[in-house]
């Protein structure tokens, strides 16, 4: 004879259910050993996969690959938050460049001037200086 109660739905009784209490207490336990049991598995199988396959961690030359630097011919490639901030630092030494004086080659006598100024003096001289360009010394187009 069953010790569980009959349903209180006796349409129920005819599908063979039967109502019954989770026990919580072994439900967590069976849980617990589940997933003690897969993370010591993982750690098996991933001692396994170092042991039978140490050529997948390492290069040809025994150097593991986590820390291997790439060659100038294989650069890291640049996350988009650096790649940002770089291209905005960029931006502002050139704008300083175009805003300020100094030094280009001095021993050529070359010097830079800000960028409105040279505007304004090629707008008040002309493209060479008020004077005409010398027969065959000009640029050709495209050139």
């Amino acid at each position: 004879m069953s010790s569980h109660k009959p349903a209180a739905d006796p349409r129920l009784n005819t599908t063979g259910y039967e109502e019954e209490v989770i026990n919580m207490k072994q439900t967590f336990t069976y849980t617990v050993w589940f997933y003690a049991m897969f993370g010591i598995m993982t750690v098996i199988s991933a001692g396994i996969l170092i042991v039978m396959a140490p050529s997948y961690f390492t290069d040809k030359g025994g150097q593991s690959r986590m820390a291997r630097v790439p060659g100038k011919d294989q650069p890291l490639l640049q996350s988009n938050i650096t790649s940002k901030s770089d291209i905005a630092d960029m931006r502002r030494h050139e704008q300083e460049v175009l805003d300020s004086t100094g030094p280009v080659n001095e021993a050529k006598g070359e010097y830079r001037i800000p960028i409105e100024d040279a505007i304004k003096l090629s707008a008040q001289r002309g493209i060479n200086g008020g004077q005409a360009w010398p027969a065959g010394q000009g640029r050709k187009p495209g050139g």
